[in-house]
């Protein structure tokens, strides 16, 4: 996975790309497995923001931590479709599935933009959201969603980047995230 910390499109799916120095591996793990219930993130496997396997797991999870409390870096666990989605998307590669896919995202999120998965961080604006905990589906059809709103301030479930190829379902678990 490329690595560009002004990118603001990581902090929503795959973690951000630049780790609090602070932090140490047993914290690191901690906040990577804040992501999801502990049914699945005991068993994931714990990458660092750079790559570095922290702990092997035993599922088919993909875990990577958050930044320090406050930092609004988020920790994300990953399905393996959802992590083949988040290498390819932030390099504008096409992605397709057959199956629907998942993602959890317990402590919030942030897009830079809504609609667009390729602004960065330092160029969001009034399109930009702080999602609260929610998880994230992947559809093998984006005509299933053709119905579903793409404005997060629209709906309770949106869909995030809509209308590109690259759209997923948002379902929130908790409110939204306040500056």
């Amino acid at each position: 996975m490329e690595n560009d910390p002004d990118n603001g499109h990581v902090d929503v799916l795959s973690a951000p790309d630049t780790m609090a120095e602070e932090m140490s591996a047993e914290e690191k793990i901690e906040s990577a497995m804040s992501a999801a219930p502990t049914r699945i993130s005991k068993n994931a496997t714990i990458l660092d923001s750079d790559g570095t396997v922290l702990r092997q797991g035993s599922n088919e999870w993909t875990c990577k931590p958050g930044g320090l409390p406050g930092s609004k870096k988020y920790p994300i666990c990953n399905d393996p479709v959802f992590m083949k989605w988040s290498e390819t998307v932030w390099k504008g590669k096409a992605f397709s599935t057959e199956t629907v896919r998942y993602s959890y995202m317990l402590a919030g999120g942030f897009a830079a933009d809504v609609f667009d998965p390729h602004v960065k961080k330092s160029e969001a604006g009034s399109n930009s959201h702080h999602e609260g905990p929610h998880m994230m589906l992947i559809m093998p059809s984006h005509d299933l969603l053709a119905d579903q709103s793409g404005d997060p301030e629209d709906d309770d479930i949106f869909v995030l980047f809509k209308n590109t190829d690259y759209e997923i379902v948002i379902i929130p678990s908790g409110d939204v995230i306040t500056e």
